[in-house]
């Protein structure tokens, strides 16, 4: 018995092959520069998995990492979105580590003076990041996401 078209067009996802289902896991490289942090060199791995007949994913992982020459400084990160099979909710998870974070302070009140060089009032940051949420679709191209945001930054003492 020959299964009609209709069927095989809907059981690979955008007209793929029926392979593609199959679990896929891919490294990526990227780069790049700025003043501040210098050149930033990072990689990472993602990872999707599709459940029975479920478009898009039920499991999307994206992980990364990444190292900045000038700030001498990293940062990662993780980035989860998980699909349950009947639930049209989305499970979201987003976590950061980072050290490349660097801000500028030029004193405190309005009378601050910026007279000497940029690099004096360079302050580099540390943050880290979690935030858990869950995302319900409203609408085609309206979600609610709700989760808290947990963010804790920390910056060093000036020695001088």
């Amino acid at each position: 018995m020959r299964v009609p078209a209709v069927f095989v067009a809907m059981a690979t996802p955008l007209g793929a092959a029926a392979g593609q289902w199959a679990p896929r896991t891919a490294p990526f490289l990227w780069g790049s520069y700025s003043p501040d942090a210098g050149l930033l060199i990072g990689a990472g791995l993602a990872h999707t998995r599709y459940g029975f007949r479920a478009l898009p994913a039920s499991t999307h992982l994206v992980a990364r990492a990444a190292y900045a020459t000038a700030a001498r400084a990293g940062h990662a990160d993780l980035e989860a979105e998980v699909r349950k099979p009947i639930s049209p909710a989305t499970i979201v998870l987003h976590a950061q580590v980072s050290g490349l974070d660097i801000i500028r302070f030029y004193g405190f009140g309005n009378e601050s003076d910026a007279a000497q060089p940029d690099s004096v009032y360079r302050v580099r940051q540390r943050r880290f990041l979690f935030s858990p949420a869950a995302s319900i679709p409203l609408a085609p191209r309206l979600r609610l996401v709700i989760g808290p945001l947990v963010s804790h930054s920390r910056t060093p003492a000036d020695p001088g």
